[in-house]
């Protein structure tokens, strides 16, 4: 049977496509995508960095300029001394607004370092323990098969909880303390305990219970982290008050990866993992675990009506009241925009 040499060629013409559109870093623009040679010098703002560091500062500054990252900053202090202190890029996708040493931006997931350093704080204080139940510190916690988890469990994404709820909580629910705590403790987790599963934005509020209910002081963990943590380099966790003239040039806002990206990107990927490796290796962002995979594929088609993604979560934070880039948004999710 005669097939047209366009079938025959359909793989080689895909992995072109792809590579082309996938493979650039997500901020570049022209022939710097392809040819780093090409690629303009952005602004850098050195505060410190100590000779030793200089590799550092390079890295981040290659990076910025290739476009993998739009705007960053990066801080280091080694045996309490600070030794890199440097920033570089832009706030904006037009390139107008720089991006320095006083820019905030939201943390995500990586607020799970201080959140876990402002437990460890209190363990090594001997207020609590990480193998200790939480209804220990928290009586109510415990409802609903919940009396065995432990701290550790939380911070070792094994406590089963994940992200999702039996129902979705509303705005003010989360942001009255008494009400996010009822609620919280009111709720069953989706898997037995000892299951491994990434807890996202909902992380934060089940450790600031546990820190507000052991702190001497009754602290936030909020609180707790910006106080012993970030208060001694001089640095903030979550914006300080500052005017409504300022905000703008001093908080970045958050960029949505290109809609090419992600629909030739990740949407093939459920069914053409391999081929997606294989064309642009194991390491690119953009590129899914076999348990990725299979999560989103669940969740997309409904295959498995008990997928995490399948249940009631958070209230929708792109849009709206809850948006990222909305700050009276953030200002009432402190907790989110710290840890998520």
């Amino acid at each position: 049977m005669y097939r047209p040499a366009i079938f025959a060629a359909a793989p080689a013409l895909l992995a072109i496509a792809v590579y082309y559109t996938i493979a650039p870093p997500f901020f570049c623009s022209g022939t710097c995508c392809f040819v780093k040679s090409t690629c303009a010098d952005v602004p850098m703002s050195k505060h410190l960095v100590q000779p030793k560091y200089e590799k550092v500062a390079a890295a981040l500054a290659e990076s910025l300029a290739i476009g993998w990252d739009l705007g960053a900053s990066v801080f280091m202090r080694v045996n309490g001394e600070t030794v890199l202190d440097i920033a570089g890029g832009y706030q904006d996708k037009e390139k107008t607004i720089p991006y320095d040493v006083t820019t905030m931006n939201l943390v995500f997931s990586s607020g799970k370092i201080p959140e876990t350093i402002g437990i460890a704080l209190l363990v090594d204080k001997g207020l609590m323990e990480l193998d200790t139940p939480i209804k220990e510190y928290w009586p109510e916690f415990a409802q609903k098969g919940k009396g065995e988890i432990t701290m550790g469990d939380i911070l070792s994404h094994r406590s089963g909880a994940m992200d999702s709820f039996e129902k979705t909580p509303d705005a003010a629910t989360l942001q009255d303390d008494h009400k996010r705590d009822e609620f919280l403790a009111s709720q069953k987790f989706l898997f037995p305990r000892g299951t491994v599963g990434y807890r996202g934005a909902s992380s934060a509020f089940y450790t600031d219970a546990v820190v507000r209910r052991v702190d001497p002081l009754k602290r936030s963990l909020l609180q707790l982290v910006q106080e012993e943590l970030f208060d001694t380099v001089g640095q903030s966790i979550f914006c300080p008050p500052i005017s409504s003239h300022d905000w703008e040039g001093r908080m970045s806002k958050v960029h949505d990866i290109p809609l090419s990206k992600m629909m030739l990107g990740l949407l093939p990927q459920l069914y053409l993992s391999n081929f997606y490796r294989s064309v642009l290796g194991e390491d690119h962002p953009l590129v899914l675990s076999d348990s990725e995979v299979n999560l989103y594929r669940n969740w997309i088609l409904k295959v498995d009506p008990n997928s995490p993604l399948a249940k009631p979560g958070l209230p929708d934070m792109d849009q709206g009241e809850a948006s990222w880039n909305n700050r009276s948004s953030w200002l009432s999710y402190p907790m989110i925009v710290l840890i998520v």
